[in-house]
């Protein structure tokens, strides 16, 4: 009798918006737990491998880049997770995870890739060198020495870093010479530019020895550019001495 009574007055259980779909979850959930899933890989990869990328000299564009590649991990984990026939919470988060992880882990790989010399700097010559007898030295127009820093980056440039987390990879430069008395690399600059139309020399301040001045044929280059570059100049005529300097990142 107490059986019967229950089954009659006992309210029926709401049906779940899955029950009611015939055991599907909607789309949106899959899509929105796979994209939470997507957006692990980036914030992992922030803490470990992005951060000095990102918040080196942060700007609100490399901030704009982050948050675009943010939600372009969301909408990819969020994509993949709504295309399973799965309505399992754990196995969608997981779903949402792995084409993000793929991707950041081919972006580290680049990025790891670009910031290794592809070929060991040899040591620059410590000889400073002579060019003309003072003697016979026509009058020489000093030039301001200029600063070894990193090129100022565009716009376009500020949203990348903040899209893949890359460092500038302009930071090469050509050296020929080097002297402790400014006219006398001044001078090297200028027969330079005198004897090779093609190429244009600057004097440089050293970046570790200030009494030191260099000269330099090539400046905020790629790697792949400033060897291209030395080899020609070499080939031209320009000093075997020359060599290839990095700037140091912050």
């Amino acid at each position: 009798m107490f059986v019967i009574k229950r089954i009659l007055f006992q309210k029926p259980k709401q049906a779940s918006v899955e029950q009611t779909l015939g055991g599907h979850m909607q789309t949106w959930k899959k899509f929105m737990i796979g994209g939470i899933g997507g957006a692990i890989p980036l914030i992992l990869n922030l803490m470990v491998i992005d951060y000095q990328a990102i918040f080196l000299n942060f700007t609100l564009l490399v901030g704009l880049g982050y948050f675009l590649r943010f939600f372009v991990y969301f909408g990819i984990g969020g994509f993949w997770a709504s295309l399973h026939n799965e309505n399992n919470k754990k196995k969608l988060f997981e779903l949402g995870i792995l084409a993000p992880a793929l991707i950041t882990a081919m972006i580290n790989a680049g990025n790891v890739k670009d910031s290794i010399s592809p070929l060991p700097l040899p040591e620059p010559p410590s000889a400073s060198f002579s060019i003309i007898s003072p003697a016979y030295a026509d009058p020489v127009d000093t030039q301001i020495p200029k600063q070894f820093a990193e090129q100022k980056e565009t716009a376009t440039q500020q949203i990348w870093r903040g899209l893949i987390g890359s460092f500038p990879q302009n930071t090469w430069f050509i050296i020929t010479g080097q002297s402790t008395n400014l006219n006398q690399a001044t001078l090297k600059a200028n027969q330079i530019n005198k004897t090779y139309p093609n190429i244009s020399a600057n004097v440089y301040q050293s970046f570790e020895d200030s009494s030191l001045y260099m000269v330099v044929i090539g400046e905020h280059l790629t790697y792949d550019q400033a060897a291209a570059l030395k080899d020609k100049a070499i080939a031209d005529g320009i000093s075997k001495d020359t060599y290839l300097w990095q700037l140091p990142v912050k």
